[in-house]
């Protein structure tokens, strides 16, 4: 008798045992998918992407006049059908009309309309690569414009330090393809890889032939309440 009870108290224990190994288990399980949901990457917002381009450009960061809203027709974003925008960043320079820096990120509401922001800033970069040929401002940064989409947000970025006013095309171009490679890393720190640049650069992608120099002329750049006068043209 004292045989079959200690027998039975026995096979008792190990089916104790047995059960608590499995509920500790469990939490154990939970606790591993929970760290794994919590380590998927929250993708970045506008702001937070136009802030990471503007701390890798450091003082070379021009672009730090937000768009005004009745400007807004001048910027990247110009075009686009705000109503399918959930959040927007569009920066500008003080004076956009000489210095073209502008740092546009655009979060769509749905993956949809991404697609054909890409389209409307392609049309901003066909605009911009036509005025920097037609008055020679800053064409190796033009040239090197990124557009890039990442899901449902898409990227307008012309920005970088400006080359010395005596320096060669050469050394422009230079500057301009370090500055975007600091660019390029921020973008690869903030999505774990470099987005592909769909900028399609225009027919007035490549710098133009010199222009000779012009005598008693003078061109007025205008932009909202500033106009701008200058008749010492320099060949270039």
């Amino acid at each position: 008798m004292k045989k079959i009870f200690c027998l039975t108290l026995a096979v008792w224990m190990l089916l104790s045992l047995a059960a608590c190994k499995r509920t500790e288990s469990n939490p154990n399980t939970h606790s591993g998918s929970s760290a794994s949901e919590g380590n998927e990457k929250t993708p970045p917002s506008p702001a937070e992407v136009e802030a990471a381009i503007a701390a890798a450009l450091g003082d070379g960061y021009q672009a730090t006049v937000d768009v005004p809203e009745d400007e807004m027709f001048n910027c990247a974003l110009g075009q686009a059908d705000l109503e399918k925008i959930d959040s927007y960043v569009a920066k500008q320079t003080l004076i956009s009309a000489v210095d073209l820096d502008s740092v546009v990120v655009a979060k769509c509401k749905e993956e949809a309309y991404a697609e054909e922001l890409v389209k409307i800033f392609n049309e901003k970069f066909e605009m911009v690569s036509s005025y920097a040929a037609q008055y020679s401002f800053a064409l190796s940064k033009v040239q090197g414009t990124r557009i890039c989409r990442v899901g449902d947000t898409v990227l307008y970025i012309l920005a970088g330090a400006s080359p010395d006013q005596n320096a060669t095309q050469e050394e422009a171009a230079r500057l301009a393809a370090a500055e975007y490679e600091k660019i390029d890393g921020a973008l690869k720190e903030l999505y774990g890889f470099v987005p592909e640049n769909l900028a399609a650069l225009s027919k007035y992608g490549q710098r133009p032939a010199p222009r000779q120099t012009l005598h008693n002329r003078s061109v007025c750049f205008a932009r909202g309440d500033f106009c701008f006068f200058s008749s010492n043209f320099k060949k270039i």
